[in-house]
């Protein structure tokens, strides 16, 4: 295997990747998977990788490995590879390499061209040249794709789907990740506190509700911490976890508070300044305040949300969103030592039934006992009722009609889109025998 530049692709690369990702100066975001594994470079083609403990899933982090090229980045700083030219000028090994790209003068990148690179170790692609084109704003790029400018766009939601006035097929593709209402579970109120009042609110939330007006049919229903079609997911846990608002008032009748909050059933909730979850934080408001709450929307600006609230776990409850692996390895948001920033568990969970299993699942190498302690998992997760799960939306990707090689119904990541683009093409001709 060969770089795009002609240097060859050697075990040395993959293990100086390994090391780069686990200096914590690198800041990589998957610094945390990559910890306490040992990479040794055994030969041109061949490393040894020791765990010091046991990972289930390692095999899931090793697919997702992309290794950089060590005669480019091994005589930077590790604190300035992100200044790097080599950023948008990079040196790769896929199917296709870098030619070019376009800039306008505030920085914004319009254009970013590639080319059939004939290094690649895999089936050359059949389309020659990709050109990306990015647009400043959504009505921009619907336009470019009504208009005959661009061949495929990616990342838009059921509403603005229905702006596509040219012929075109649309994929409607699932990705593990999901919205959920969390609650700050060290709050000293004494209604984020009740697990029963929790388990109120969330029979009085009404998700189809949400899904058909807040993001057009264009998502579906979660219930639990584990994405449909994960493994050890169990649908049964969440039957009783629908929509009920006579149920929820009964609930809430039964429930007798100690030191009954001064200013009665008010919660504060915050939510990220994003048109589909402020639509859907404007149904649940009006769905608990049918059950006698009053709610006080906290609307901030995405980075405000994160910098003000997330990293200070300031916030009673809040809307936002987990993207999953493409495995069930959820430790990272319900772990109790994950409670606090930079954490990913935003309810504050802490359970210690549920972090042993946690820690179990990570080790288990057997598939059906893990999949029994996953369905343990859901199960504890679920009655505690940290958080009221929402939706997962669904990622549209239109194309012309003429594109074809490109049907997935579940992708990683969005990125994955691309994962087979060396099958895509655009022309078809007839062969005689």
């Amino acid at each position: 295997m060969f770089w795009d530049d002609g240097q060859k692709l050697t075990a040395d690369d993959v293990v100086f990747t390994i090391q780069i990702i686990q200096d914590i100066n690198a800041n990589s975001p998957i610094y945390s998977d990559w910890q306490n594994i040992l990479a040794e470079r055994l030969d041109e083609h061949e490393i040894r990788l020791t765990l010091k403990n046991p990972y289930a899933f390692f095999i899931d982090n090793l697919k997702e490995l992309r290794p950089i090229p060590k005669h480019i980045f091994a005589d930077i700083p590790v604190t300035n590879f992100r200044l790097s030219n080599y950023n948008l000028e990079p040196v790769g090994s896929g199917p296709y390499k870098y030619l070019s790209f376009e800039k306008e003068k505030s920085g914004f990148i319009t254009k970013y061209k590639l080319q059939v690179n004939p290094k690649f170790y895999g089936e050359k692609p059949f389309i020659e040249n990709l050109n990306f084109k990015f647009f400043s704003n959504i009505d921009d790029l619907v336009n470019s794709f009504n208009n005959g400018l661009v061949t495929a766009i990616g990342g838009l939601d059921a509403k603005t789907i229905q702006n596509i006035k040219r012929g075109a097929q649309t994929f409607q593709i699932n990705i593990p990740r999901y919205y959920a209402l969390f609650f700050n579970l060290s709050d000293t109120s004494p209604l984020i506190k009740n697990k029963e009042i929790r388990w109120a609110l969330s029979l009085a939330t009404d998700k189809n509700k949400i899904i058909n007006s807040a993001l057009h049919n264009g998502a579906m229903i979660i219930n639990g911490p584990i994405f449909p079609g994960l493994e050890g997911y169990n649908q049964d846990f969440y039957k009783k976890d629908t929509f009920d608002l006579e149920e929820a008032k009964k609930t809430l009748a039964n429930i007798s508070l100690k030191n009954p909050p001064n200013n009665g059933l008010v919660i504060d909730l915050v939510v990220p300044r994003i048109s589909f979850l402020t639509d859907t934080a404007n149904i649940i408001k009006e769905n608990w305040e049918e059950l006698g709450f009053r709610v006080n929307l906290i609307i901030a600006d995405p980075s405000e949300v994160v910098n003000q609230y997330i990293k200070t776990r300031n916030y009673s409850a809040i809307i936002f969103g987990n993207i999953l692996k493409s495995n069930s390895d959820i430790y990272s948001f319900w772990h109790s030592n994950e409670r606090f920033y930079p954490g990913l568990n935003l309810s504050l969970y802490n359970n210690k039934e549920v972090d042993l299993l946690l820690e179990s699942i990570k080790k288990e190498s057997s598939s059906p006992i893990r999949q029994k302690k996953i369905a343990s998992l859901q199960q504890k997760i679920t009655e505690d009722q940290p958080a009221i799960f929402l939706f997962s939306p669904s990622y549209y990707y239109v194309t012309t009609k003429d594109l074809n090689g490109f049907k997935p119904s579940f992708l990683k990541s969005a990125n994955d889109r691309f994962a087979e683009i060396n099958k895509w093409y655009l022309k078809t001709t007839r062969k005689f025998k």
